[in-house]
């Protein structure tokens, strides 16, 4: 129904500006060249019609003139959560400032991590689990080095996105002018809902052993030595969502996929203009690439990921959750939050929900049916 009523807004919007832009043509045609200019430049940014000769060469430069002017109007809104969450950031941030060596050593090692384009002026953090392979292959994109062959050795595991996208973009040796680069550009990182992304780590390297035996002989084996009590020769040898989650409780461990935001982008030290959420992917991400131009670099499967990761109803917890988060006690989860509190707390994300799809919560529930 949201995306019904938006439609309609957009059409009515063009419309408007249309039959307006289309009477200062009739206009203009009847009065003829000499009178043009006095009816047209307010309306046209004072920029002659690109050579248009005829009725409909006219419309056609108004109907792209009222497709600009669509966009504006939508992605005004996204453009006020954008800096609602900058200045909440800010103020978040202010209340525990740091040491002007510890901001500088963050600064350095955050920039080291970032793909940076001179060429489009734009810099980003990726945080793994969070959008980060469809911004990749935007970069290797952007870059020329997608080519038809790299995307084949990609999709048979032959070759690594994040590898191909970083030799597309070396690092300069002076980490001044490397500062300098950023400070100037477009900055922003994209975020989700620190649970579902410890979830979306968990599935994508240690549910299954197969094409993932780094990830188990790394951490899930560790894992299973650690937390299982119960020895079975029937059960998996991956460790199950409880156990991991026990690790990383306890642990602190920090994969690179399960990492907090703060650490991994130092959103204090560092200020993005552009903060997304992928629970609001759609709009946010749309905002983003039409302030870079970047439309053209934007490819299906890239675009499909994104919309697979996005919640159309616009609540953080997925099905997926449900389902994994009942084998998990509410205790373990608050331990989870106070672990990543600064995250929860610095993007705005609530743990409520998933307390109650927490197991106690759901025996609970079922006492009381």
């Amino acid at each position: 129904m949201i995306h019904s009523g938006s439609t309609r807004l957009k059409n009515c919007v063009k419309l408007l500006l249309l039959v307006s832009a289309s009477s200062l043509v009739v206009m203009c045609l009847i009065l003829g060249p000499q009178h043009s200019s006095t009816v047209l430049p307010w309306f046209f940014d004072n920029t002659p019609p690109r050579n248009a000769s005829s009725l409909s060469d006219l419309i056609n430069v108004t109907t792209s003139y009222t497709d600009e002017m669509t966009t504006q109007i939508q992605m005004e809104p996204v453009e006020k959560t954008m800096a609602e969450r900058r200045q909440s950031i800010q103020r978040i941030c202010g209340n525990t400032p740091l040491s002007a060596f510890m901001a500088e050593a963050k600064l350095v090692k955050t920039i080291q991590r970032m793909y940076i384009s001179r060429r489009y002026n734009v810099a980003y953090c990726p945080i793994f689990k969070a959008g980060s392979s469809s911004w990749l292959e935007v970069f290797a994109n952007m870059a020329g080095v997608l080519t038809e062959r790299n995307r084949k050795l990609i999709a048979r595991g032959k070759l690594q996105l994040n590898n191909l996208a970083r030799k597309a973009y070396p690092k300069n040796k002076s980490i001044s002018e490397e500062k300098n680069v950023v400070m100037s550009a477009t900055r922003f990182i994209i975020v989700r809902h620190p649970f579902e992304r410890l979830l979306s780590a968990y599935r994508d390297k240690l549910e299954n052993r197969a094409r993932r035996e780094y990830y188990y002989n790394r951490y899930g084996r560790h894992i299973v030595q650690l937390y299982r009590t119960h020895k079975d020769s029937t059960q998996r040898p991956e460790p199950t969502f409880h156990e991991f989650l026990s690790y990383v409780s306890e642990k602190q461990r920090f994969d690179e996929h399960w990492r907090p935001y703060h650490l991994e982008c130092s959103p204090c030290v560092l200020d993005y203009q552009v903060i997304i959420k992928m629970e609001s992917m759609d709009s946010e991400e749309k905002y983003l690439v039409n302030k870079l131009g970047l439309e053209s670099f934007v490819t299906y499967s890239a675009s499909s990921r994104r919309h697979k990761n996005t919640n159309p109803s616009g609540r953080t917890g997925s099905e997926s959750a449900m389902k994994y988060y009942a084998q998990v006690p509410r205790e373990l989860m608050q331990k989870l939050y106070k672990l990543y509190s600064l995250d929860f707390t610095l993007f705005g994300y609530s743990p409520t929900e998933y307390y109650e799809m927490s197991k106690d919560s759901r025996e609970k529930l079922g006492k009381n049916l």
